[in-house]
């Protein structure tokens, strides 16, 4: 699973949903509901021979999904967001003779789109539930073999059907209605087959790469292709030599699987130069973008130090590609990628994961971007060989390991437990409060930025950071000052609640600057605005604990009465305890 960044919204899909998170502070925004049918699933009635029902474990259950091959991720522009989700449709069974597998349900995928503001479907290509596996439109029949790619208004997509053999196809669609633009016919392949002649898992390709009026197709069947972008003519298409398939147990053991060394993983696009790992090939190889002719090829043992680890491309500049595995390789091309010879130097960074499927990297302009087990290492990208050590750090504050994409500002991990992210605050910050100055008389956009300078404040306070957090801290509290001004009935409960929060951190700053007086005066404020009752509570401890530091007995008793008379039904807030209660009241 891999997540997709448009805006403020971070996208995620597990093949059945699509999720849209704000991208700063983890926020779900919207959801989708499931493909129509699923329902139908979950309650028996699909019945594929119109007898037996095919529950959800049917789909998922029995190695469904091919998991070394499968690409998830979103895809999103002009308003519209686009996933591949996975509809309840199989006329095959999960079938098995005396422990001898038989035939297997192969997932059916098709796109779906929906609006990004608010996850609303927009249209999607879903057979009817009565389909005959025959019969209906282009996008309706083909199963969507690879994430989508979206240029201008044209969605690209692989594409394929598997009847006795796969049959490839690249479609393009209107990504405003989903209207087929044009569909081409590449390659006619083959999966691995069990002793019966039957495919045992599904089919998946490559990401497609759009370079101007280049469609580039890595089929992940032989052969690599270029399409016109506007037309779907293919431009030129050049074989490459697959690693044979295993043939079939004859006996009813398990079906042997081909040998994989890289990755599924789109082309890379470079100084005229199409790289390419192909996932059914044993090499590396490097074609001119005009012509489709071969430069130069590598084999997998040019980079792998250890024999048939699965490595994946992460990306590639003027002379240097970059793979990741258990360490981050590099093959470098002193003359470029079209200079006769192609990639003949090779670096590598340290191990930095163990553990399989490994999570894929990120390149960005400075560094590789590396989840490993125990934490994420950021490496110099043109020499892997050096850390950054401020930036590479354990996994904690609930962190795991996913694939990991990055933009300016976070660096987010997706994987089929999580999606989480470690953010630049002060990235983020200049962009809530740039979209606060740019709508004044706005509520909305005030308390997010408020929310998100609080946020950046605690985290200054828990560092011992005072002066810095007290300076972030009085610009948004004096912005929600002047919006209680204006602020509609409606709207005061969420302000005063936002204002009261930031008051308290406050009065914590100024109560570690040796301030207590002003500290005092901060809670005072937040007694007026009317707080919940966990606000309340959290504001007269606060209260207490100053009167205690300047030493007013009979104000600190009137206050702890106060505290049992409003707040005694109140459980004690976990990070008070933390901090102050347990060191001070715990037996």
């Amino acid at each position: 699973l891999h997540a997709a960044l448009s805006g403020d919204l971070v996208l995620a899909s597990d093949t059945l949903v699509l999720w849209a998170f704000d991208a700063w502070t983890g926020a779900l925004r919207w959801r989708t509901s499931e493909p129509a049918g699923w329902d139908q699933v979950d309650a028996g009635k699909v019945r594929p021979n119109g007898k037996v029902p095919i529950l959800r474990n049917g789909f998922f259950g029995n190695d469904n999904l091919h998991k070394k091959t499968l690409i998830v991720r979103p895809a999103a522009a002009a308003g519209v967001a686009l996933a591949v989700l996975q509809v309840p449709l199989s006329r095959l069974y999960n079938e098995d003779y005396q422990d001898f597998e038989i035939t297997k349900v192969i997932p059916e995928r098709r796109l779906f789109a929906f609006a990004l503001e608010d996850g609303r479907p927009l249209w999607n290509h879903a057979p009817a539930a009565d389909w005959d596996f025959e019969s209906g439109s282009f996008e309706q029949r083909m199963s969507v073999a690879a994430p989508p790619v979206i240029a201008g208004s044209r969605v690209i997509v692989p594409s394929y059907r598997m009847q006795g053999r796969v049959d490839m196809h690249v479609g393009c669609y209107d990504l405003f209605t989903g209207r087929l633009l044009w569909s081409s016919a590449l390659v006619s392949g083959q999966v691995e087959l069990n002793m019966f002649g039957r495919q045992n898992r599904e089919f998946n390709a490559a990401p497609v790469v759009v370079d101007g009026e280049r469609v580039i197709v890595l089929t992940q069947l032989g052969a690599l292709a270029a399409l016109d972008l506007y037309s779907g003519e293919i431009l030129w298409e050049t074989l490459y030599d697959q690693i044979p398939i295993p043939p079939a147990s004859r006996f009813g053991g398990p079906s042997v699987e081909r040998p994989q060394v890289w990755a599924n993983a789109a082309p890379v696009v470079t100084d005229g130069v199409v790289i390419a790992a192909p996932l059914d090939a044993f090499e590396l190889l490097g074609l001119d973008l005009a012509t489709g002719k071969k430069l130069w090829t590598r084999t997998e043992k040019s980079v792998l130090r250890a024999p048939r680890e699965m490595l994946a491309m992460l990306g590639a500049d003027d002379d240097r590609v970059w793979f990741g595995g258990s360490r981050v390789y590099a093959l470098r091309a002193a003359r470029g990628f079209a200079a006769p010879g192609g990639p003949t130097e090779l670096s590598q960074s340290r191990d930095v994961s163990t553990s399989f499927p490994r999570p894929r990297g990120a390149l960005t302009a400075r560094s590789v971007i590396v989840a490993g087990n125990e934490q994420r290492f950021v490496l110099e990208r043109t020499l892997l060989t050096n850390e950054d050590r401020r930036a590479s750090a354990p996994w904690r504050d609930g962190l795991i390991a996913g694939n990991v994409t990055a933009v300016d500002g976070a660096v987010f991990f997706t994987s089929s437990r999580a999606l989480s992210a470690c953010v630049d605050w002060r990235v983020v910050e200049q962009r809530y409060r740039a979209r606060s100055e740019a709508a004044p008389n706005e509520l909305a956009p005030a308390l997010e930025w408020a929310n998100i300078v609080a946020r950046q404040a605690r985290g200054e306070l828990d560092l011992g950071h005072v002066d810095a957090a007290l300076a972030r801290l009085a610009p948004a509290r004096k912005k929600l000052e002047a919006c209680a001004t204006r602020a509609q009935p409606g709207e005061r409960p969420a302000l005063q609640a936002a204002l009261a929060a930031l008051l308290l951190d406050e009065a914590r700053g100024q109560a570690l600057a040796a301030d207590p007086q002003a500290a005092l005066a901060s809670v005072e404020r937040v007694l007026t605005l009317e707080p919940d009752d966990a606000t309340l509570c959290r504001a007269l401890l606060r209260k207490c604990e100053l009167l205690d530091l300047r030493g007013d007995v009979a104000a600190r008793e009137t206050a702890l009465e106060e505290l049992e008379r409003r707040c005694a039904d109140q459980w004690l807030p976990g990070d008070w305890w933390d901090e102050q209660g347990r060191k001070r009241f715990a037996l």
